[in-house]
């Protein structure tokens, strides 16, 4: 296990400081970051968030790594889906945007994935369909089996809960309350020009905000049975056969990977797998960046 050394007081940069790239994908614009030289590793957020997520943990791969972190469709800088709806930013749609960007970029067959919550899904998506192309995958507070209610933290269970129903619906879309909700699931208090980043891209009432309504509503809570759980199913039936070599970078005391949660039993199986435990909640790049970068590194100096 890679130890914990949290240094939250250490300076964490509040401001974007790359430029980004951009590349037609699909009829839309997708918005990436791209720096470095060498073997690529490639960062995918999850709900809310962008490639801002990853801003202070970059530097620790850029140095000796080709360095990609992607806006997924609807988030960020790329494009929103026109005459968007309910169930429009599916984890499908998501999968087939991120897998045509990432055909577009040349990654050649050593690709490494880093994912947080949905993006660390997409990741293990990405790695199944093109497996023999994938050198190594780190995660953290991804969506992994089991579902019962009971598994996640009363943070999320409320808030969820609310959001499937038709107020908790409008409330995300109007007042954009999912965003906020981010706000208790932090142990850092973020600057203001960290929350204008985050919130820039949902700025707008409305379908804007859709992408923030559908990645809630497509976990698999309980006994839903849906296409999707299947999926999340499969990807840890994957995980647990799989000798990739695996990065949890573990949130302390964690979100929906909560310290003593049986996801965490759920990852604990999984071969050739190191540990790096990070300082946070849900947004543990956010709440402990360096920490989590220098994990990273030490676990790309090996992998």
């Amino acid at each position: 296990m890679l130890q914990p050394a949290v240094r939250q007081g250490e300076s964490i940069a509040a401001a974007q400081a790359y430029q980004k790239q951009s590349a037609i994908v699909l009829g839309h614009t997708m918005s990436y970051i791209d720096v470095g030289h060498g073997r690529p590793v490639v960062f995918l957020h999850g709900d809310i968030m962008s490639s801002f997520l990853w801003h202070n943990v970059i530097p620790y791969v850029s140095a000796g790594f080709r360095t990609i972190a992607v806006d997924l469709i609807g988030a960020g800088d790329s494009s929103k889906i026109p005459d968007s709806g309910e169930g429009t930013y599916s984890f499908g749609l998501h999968a087939r945007y991120l897998g045509a960007l990432l055909d577009t970029l040349d990654l050649g067959d050593e690709v490494i994935l880093v994912g947080h919550d949905w993006g660390a899904n997409l990741a293990f998506d990405w790695a199944i369909k093109n497996e023999g192309r994938v050198r190594g995958i780190a995660f953290t507070e991804a969506l992994l089996p089991p579902f019962d209610w009971s598994d996640w933290p009363l943070l999320v269970r409320e808030p969820f809960r609310y959001m499937r129903s038709a107020e908790g619906g409008r409330d995300v879309l109007d007042n954009n309350y999912f965003l906020h909700t981010a706000r208790d699931n932090l142990m850092r208090v973020l600057e203001p020009a960290e929350w204008a980043e985050i919130e820039r891209p949902y700025a707008q009432p409305g379908e804007d905000r859709r992408p923030t309504l559908d990645w809630p509503r497509s976990v698999p809570f309980g006994d839903d049975d849906t296409p999707l759980r299947a999926v999340l199913e499969h990807q840890a039936a994957w995980l647990a056969n799989s000798a990739v070599p695996k990065l949890h970078l573990a949130g302390v005391p964690g979100g929906i990977e909560a310290v003593g949660g049986r996801r965490r039993d759920t990852i604990a199986a999984f071969p050739n797998l190191t540990v790096g435990e990070v300082a946070g909640l849900h947004w543990t790049p956010l709440d402990d960046p360096h920490v989590m970068g220098e994990a990273l590194a030490a676990w790309l100096a090996v992998v």
